[in-house]
């Protein structure tokens, strides 16, 4: 059985073809997002945001979120992301920006 600093949870806020919406639906999807990161941050889970943060549609109370943050449980949040920007990953990095994130597993809507 894994230990809680074993576990890993990936968490998708919104993509790029999200911030096409109407302003008011950005605008609401940035703001759960801000208040996602800081109670899963506050709640000891090792965060870590992922996503465009060049937009300037990525909210900027993530950006202390884009390292890796210490504690237990791993959170991968992905934020502003899309396919385009993880491709990129490849001629920047060398690898896909997501590769680090788990596969889904199991997906709530």
């Amino acid at each position: 059985m894994q230990g809680a600093s074993d576990s890993e949870s990936s968490v998708y806020g919104f993509t790029q073809d999200n911030t096409r919406r109407p302003t008011v639906q950005t605008a609401a999807f940035s703001q759960a997002c801000v208040e996602f990161a800081h109670e899963v941050a506050a709640r000891g889970a090792a965060l870590q945001v992922l996503g465009d943060e060049r937009s300037t549609l990525f909210p900027d109370e993530l950006r202390p979120y884009l390292v890796r943050q210490p504690g237990g449980i791993k959170v991968n949040f992905l934020v502003n992301y899309g396919v385009d920007w993880d491709l990129a990953g490849l001629s920047t990095h060398g690898a896909l920006r997501l590769k680090e994130v788990s596969t889904v597993d199991m997906v709530v809507r």
